[in-house]
């Protein structure tokens, strides 16, 4: 396992489907949410890149049809525990049910541009923890697709999916915070995985700036609207790579900006 940077890990549970040096197997971590998987019977293992949340045990159930189809469930105990599910052969993992966290506020509602066709909803919530949850039926039945339970995200504040949601694009934007810094998040495949966050530095000072409203113009394209209280300077900064880069912050005023409002023929017309 050291090999691996998987020495040192204590197994609660143990599932396998398959013939001996074949067999695909998931092995649930002891003191976490983690999940381990090996497609050739135990010879390699890797860690799920987005783990079932819970602090503690982890259980895991694989379908018969698991080579073929990438389908398991996973139980888990502690804090943020949920039943959860992977159709991806336990590369990421959503919450189904039994989820222990609760809905105190509502933070933030994206509407897909499509939503008469798709009816897709996501939503954010805070209780103690951030969750994103999304709705693929007009909101009868949510799923837990991302959590700040998870490492390095420290808190999430915004969602927006792209103009283009739903026309071959299923690109996803959060905004929040990763190990103290403003950052923002990219899916491209409508929320089921995330990037790595993106943090939000200045293209002069290199400082972070935080991102206190946002507008998403494509799939690759925002506007982010922040404030320097130090020099009480409201600003905005433009990104065409996704969080990657920014252009150089103008200012626009000694207040907090309240909203920004591209135009809908942006790609055009700039404006």
């Amino acid at each position: 396992g050291a090999a691996y940077n998987l020495d040192n890990i204590d197994v609660t549970a143990l599932a396998v489907t398959g013939d001996a040096a074949s067999a695909n197997m998931l092995a649930g971590a002891t003191g976490s949410g983690q999940i381990y998987l090996s497609t050739d019977g135990g010879s390699n293992w890797v860690s799920s890149a987005k783990p079932p949340t819970g602090g503690s045990k982890t259980y895991g159930l694989m379908a018969p049809d698991f080579s073929s189809r990438g389908e398991a469930y996973a139980a888990t105990s502690g804090i943020e525990s949920a039943f959860s599910y992977t159709a991806d052969g336990g590369v990421t993992w959503n919450q189904i049910g039994l989820i222990d966290t609760g809905i105190q506020t509502i933070l933030d509602l994206a509407v897909s541009p499509n939503y008469s066709q798709d009816n897709t909803l996501f939503m954010l919530t805070w209780s103690g923890e951030y969750s994103l949850w999304r709705s693929l039926n007009s909101g009868t039945r949510w799923e837990r697709v991302f959590t700040s339970a998870l490492a390095n995200v420290d808190s999430i504040n915004l969602v927006e999916l792209s103009p283009r949601y739903g026309n071959n694009s299923q690109v996803v934007f959060l905004a929040g915070i990763s190990n103290g810094n403003p950052a923002i998040w990219k899916s491209t495949d409508n929320g089921q995985s995330f990037g790595p966050p993106q943090f939000t530095d200045d293209p002069t000072t290199g400082a972070p700036f935080n991102i206190k409203i946002w507008a998403v113009v494509n799939d690759n394209t925002l506007f982010v609207g922040s404030y320097d209280a130090i020099n009480n300077q409201g600003l905005v900064y433009r990104t065409t790579d996704s969080g990657l880069t920014y252009s150089t912050g103008a200012v626009v005023g000694s207040q907090p900006l309240n909203s920004i409002a591209p135009s809908p023929d942006y790609d055009q017309d700039k404006t």
